[in-house]
């Protein structure tokens, strides 16, 4: 009967909708997909009786293949992205005479996270800046007050350092003066701060791009690593 009809069992459960891993986690394998509600029409539902044992493992085993595949696809995208970005760890930036991480503080609370950039491009450390952080009250809308800056070199960090000591030509009303002082060993190095901040719930999609971390090559931002878990 089932060759006259054209369709065999699993063909026509392949032709529903796919089944999802949680599907199988839930222990969903042994039966077959719900029959529809009887209508005027008891075709729909008719062949079902027809469908053996064998259709439905083999369907199921065919989409569990199915994810499966496309979770390696992921994985491989993911392991690939890490590559990209591995260049960037900087081994033991925390150490003394190491460190690349500057942690730049009483700045005017009005200043941008643009604006800043703009102002460190203006003061000849443009190329030289890979990371820019400057963290925002929420509450607000303006920044925390501080910023923490990346330079690719310990040199290029250490003229950074001694340039904005005391710094006050914000381009804004502000009579603050800037004290710059190193990052904390545990927010040392490019690698450290974009492992640091790619899973911070700061880089949420809720979140305005203004008010994230900024990566930087070349001295023009780029994507920043997407993150490897969910972001509440």
């Amino acid at each position: 009967r089932m060759a006259a009809r054209g369709k065999s069992g699993f063909q026509r459960l392949s032709s529903m909708s796919t089944v999802t891993d949680d599907d199988a986690s839930a222990g969903q394998l042994g039966s077959p997909p719900p029959r529809q509600r009887q209508t005027t029409d008891r075709s729909s539902s008719s062949w079902l009786d027809e469908v053996s044992d064998a259709d439905v493992r083999r369907f199921f085993d065919s989409e569990l293949a199915t994810n499966s595949e496309r979770r390696r696809g992921s994985q491989a995208a993911r392991s690939a992205e890490g590559a990209m970005f591995a260049h960037v760890e900087t081994g033991a930036a925390g150490e003394a005479g190491q460190q690349t991480t500057a942690m730049m503080r009483n700045l005017p609370v009005t200043l941008t996270r643009q604006h800043l950039l703009d102002l460190i491009r203006r003061e000849g450390f443009g190329k030289e800046v890979n990371f820019l952080y400057l963290p925002t009250k929420f509450a607000t809308g303006t920044n925390a007050g501080y910023a923490f800056v990346n330079l690719k070199t310990h040199p290029a960090a250490e003229r950074f350092r001694r340039h904005f000591a005391r710094f006050s030509r914000w381009g804004v009303r502000s009579v603050r003066a800037c004290n710059v002082s190193w990052a904390r060993p545990d927010q040392q190095g490019l690698g450290t701060n974009l492992t640091r901040y790619r899973n911070s719930s700061v880089m949420h999609p809720s979140v305005a791009e203004e008010h994230k971390p900024l990566l930087l090559v070349g001295g023009s931002p780029v994507q920043f690593p997407r993150p490897t878990k969910k972001i509440w």
